[in-house]
């Protein structure tokens, strides 16, 4: 389970153009976009030091392509800063679109697992339809 934290974290922190300011009040505060400041407020929500694993990104950003609002998506390609030798590319964007680009998912263990049609229909109907958009 440590290990599927670890993955989340790192996507949420490494794939944000959000960046952390310190207030007046000497707090590191998430400043950038709606949708990554809440996922990096709740990761701080969680004890988790966001502003540590952001400074361990820096020099480590290998590409960055922005998001477009013609292929609906962003990604950005990092070298990890624990892990040698790894690089991790994430991606974000619309759900239909980076869906449909995924072969294979972390299971509960966090080992690398095909992403099936029974698992993309769960996620597409179940998680995106019928939870998120409501």
């Amino acid at each position: 389970m440590e290990q599927i934290v670890d993955l989340i974290k790192e996507s949420v922190i490494f794939n944000s153009q959000a960046h952390i300011e310190m207030t007046e009040n000497a707090f590191y505060e998430p400043v950038g976009n709606g949708t990554e400041v809440s996922m990096l407020k709740w990761l701080q929500k969680c004890e988790i030091p966001v502003h540590e694993i952001m400074a361990s990104r820096e020099g480590r950003i290998l590409c960055h392509v922005p998001f477009s609002s013609m292929k609906k998506r962003s990604l950005i390609a990092v070298r990890h800063p624990v892990v040698e030798d790894l690089v991790r590319v994430y991606v974000k964007g619309a759900p239909e679109i980076v869906l449909n680009n995924c072969n294979y998912q972390f299971d509960v263990t966090g080992s690398t697992i095909r992403f099936d049609q029974d698992a993309h229909t769960y996620v597409t109907e179940d998680i995106v339809t019928g939870q998120m958009c409501s």
